[in-house]
């Protein structure tokens, strides 16, 4: 399981307002970050997943796209532990980067315990955690799952085909990318695909706010 941090001492001004920084063991710039989140299952026994991608600042001109990457991910049956962790990375992120997180934020019984820990830290005098917002194009509460799914594999599958989407040989992700698809999405690749496709469609996604 990856668990890149990011290093603070590498956050730089860039051209544009765009604000970019690096991870501790890569020299690779970003000017987007924006986090995808799926819940725990307790019926089916899934545990949660969440994970955080970066946008190249470049295009690569070879495949006309900017390369994402997984720079953090964690995997965890409690709910609550993952907000925490959710929280924890949220602190790493340089001040002018507000990080939404991509999820089903119809899932009431999930977001219960998002209002209570926002309560919690805002009582405590932080403000602006755990973001929750819907991927695009999407009703949970009304479209069918498959079709759901397939939009999301299409995204995913543009980055894949051109090497543009990569992530660290441990990830779980590694395995549950090689099986899926629109029938079956295990939980890792249900968290990529909520923040891929919103990156996708939505170009200001994860922007350094002025």
């Amino acid at each position: 399981m990856a668990r890149i941090g990011f290093n603070a001492r590498q956050y730089i001004p860039a051209e544009d307002r765009i604000v970019s920084f690096g991870t501790v063991d890569e020299d690779i710039k970003f000017s987007r970050i924006a986090g995808g989140l799926q819940w725990p299952n307790s019926l089916e026994n899934q545990p949660g997943y969440a994970l955080i991608i970066t946008e190249d600042i470049k295009v690569d001109e070879s495949i006309q796209l900017k390369h994402l990457r997984v720079v953090s991910e964690q995997e965890d049956q409690r709910i609550d532990q993952l907000l925490f962790w959710c929280q924890s990375q949220e602190i790493n992120i340089p001040i002018q980067c507000l990080l939404s997180w991509y999820a089903d934020n119809t899932n009431r019984p999930s977001m219960e315990f998002v209002w209570a820990l926002r309560k919690q830290a805002q009582e405590g005098g932080r403000t602006g955690t755990l973001n929750i917002s819907p991927p695009p194009y999407i009703d949970f509460k009304k479209d069918k799952k498959q079709l759901r799914n397939a939009f999301y594999l299409q995204n995913l599958r543009t980055y894949l085909a051109k090497e543009a989407l990569h992530y660290s040989p441990e990830s779980k992700l590694n395995a549950d990318l090689q099986d899926t698809d629109e029938k079956k999405f295990p939980n890792s690749v249900f968290a990529l695909a909520y923040v891929v496709s919103a990156m996708v469609t939505w170009p200001n996604t994860g922007r350094v706010m002025e």
